[in-house]
């Protein structure tokens, strides 16, 4: 069954939420706030979509695990997710800058889209969309540059950035 996250907030005073569905989707219109905590999302045989409003997720570290394609609008500091279903994919649009962290941002020859609406995409972490023709990694910044020391794994590397960018890739083409 699908859990979902109704109208309204889930929220705490800085401290870390776990939200776990075994069986189904994490969904929803409602908010999850965690100040300077983190935010744990593990839908392991489903989907996480919290896409309603710009900035629906917000804290400090979201982890997201998941099967299926999962979609999320964010306002948090450092991202590690980890899709794990066959050519599944992970879509997240951030309000403000990002880094990737060290956990890594994957999936399993599916697509990865990050989208920054302002600030800078940085972090010390990977991101890997294990590399078929037919995977593609967006990276669009569109008031920052890119800043990664993680490598950039995929078939196809599609970034859009106002300013100049450093990363490293393994990919097919630009």
């Amino acid at each position: 069954a699908d859990l979902v996250i109704n109208a309204g907030t889930v929220a705490t005073n800085n401290g870390d939420v776990f939200i776990t569905d075994l069986a189904g989707n994490i969904t929803g219109p409602g908010n999850i706030t965690a100040g300077t905590g983190n935010v744990t999302l593990n839908a392991s045989l489903g989907r996480v979509t919290l896409s309603a409003a710009d900035g629906q997720i917000s804290g400090n570290l979201l982890t997201v695990l998941a099967q299926n394609s999962s979609t999320l609008n964010t306002s948090v500091e450092s991202l590690a997710a980890a899709i794990s279903g066959p050519a599944e994919s992970l879509t997240v649009v951030e309000t403000d800058g990002l880094a990737i962290a060290p956990g890594n941002v994957t999936t399993s020859e599916g697509n990865v889209s990050l989208t920054l609406l302002d600030g800078n995409l940085t972090g010390a972490g990977s991101i890997h969309a294990v590399e078929t023709p037919n995977s593609t990694v967006t990276l669009v910044v569109n008031q920052g540059a890119v800043s990664l020391t993680g490598t950039i794994t995929g078939g196809l590397l599609d970034l859009t950035a106002l300013n100049s960018s450093t990363l490293f890739t393994d990919v097919d083409s630009l």
